[in-house]
């Protein structure tokens, strides 16, 4: 498989690059942690981008929350791509937010600061933000946490922007939110982001500076499946294109 390595260790991974699924964002991780779009219209949320279709949040209430209990908060990644809007931000606006049942302090936070700079937050209490540079004026830009042993790793478009710190975990994460801060019971509170969102992903291991690069490629690698080819020789054909063929021979609709 292409990519494997991209596979392992992943816990999360909602990519709307890869089709409309109306009020559910399908987790490829194979997890089951589907997340589902709060205050969101399913018929005009998902927008059309570069990539295929992204998700559209309007920063006023819209949200996606769901339960992903599997990270192993020893060490992590946290991705994802961002739309830049050409928008004021009256502070941070989050990409990310991952956070134990109600009353814990542990969380993990990845999005935007109040000037756009990438930004990410890791451990109990109050620990330090990470951060890094503003993210491009409408234009896609991939950020990513990777954190492991005390140290943690700020990427942006796929080069390490940061470096920093972070404090224990002692509540495992339990709820989960997309384009907004969660009350630590998986209720949206504040930090609604009004950007646009694909590719997200949550891996319970760090990721090398290498595998992040991949992931910022494109959103979507190493999800998509691969295309089956038949060779003849010198010749290769698709088994869809195959299979069409057969269909228009025998008669049936291609």
């Amino acid at each position: 498989m292409k990519y494997a390595s991209l596979r392992q260790g992943l816990v999360g991974a909602w990519c709307p690059s890869l089709g409309p699924s109306g009020y559910t964002l399908f987790d490829r991780s194979g997890y089951g942690n589907h997340g589902t779009l709060t205050n969101m219209d399913a018929g005009t949320d998902w927008v059309a981008s570069r990539y295929g279709w992204a998700l559209d949040f309007d920063g006023s209430n819209d949200h996606i929350v769901g339960r992903c209990p599997n990270l192993q908060p020893a060490q992590g990644t946290v991705s994802g791509f961002v739309f830049r809007k050409n928008v004021t931000l009256s502070g941070l606006a989050y990409l990310f937010v991952h956070r134990g049942t109600a009353g814990g302090n542990s969380r993990t936070y990845l999005g935007v600061d109040a000037s756009w700079n990438a930004t990410a937050l890791l451990g109990d209490a109050t620990p330090s933000a990470i951060t890094g540079t503003a993210i491009t004026l409408e234009a896609w830009s991939h950020i990513a946490i990777a954190w492991n042993n005390g140290t943690a790793i700020l990427y942006q478009n796929g080069l390490s922007a940061a470096t920093g710190t972070y404090g224990n975990f002692t509540t495992n994460s339990t709820f989960f939110t997309l384009g907004a801060f969660n009350n630590a019971d998986g209720v949206a509170s504040s930090g609604y982001a009004p950007i646009c969102l694909d590719d997200t992903r949550l891996y319970s291991r760090q990721l090398s500076a290498n595998e992040v690069c991949i992931l910022a490629a494109e959103p979507g690698i190493g999800l998509k499946p691969e295309r089956t080819s038949v060779f003849f020789g010198a010749d290769s054909f698709s088994a869809a294109w195959l299979s069409r063929q057969s269909s228009i021979i025998g008669g049936g609709v291609a």
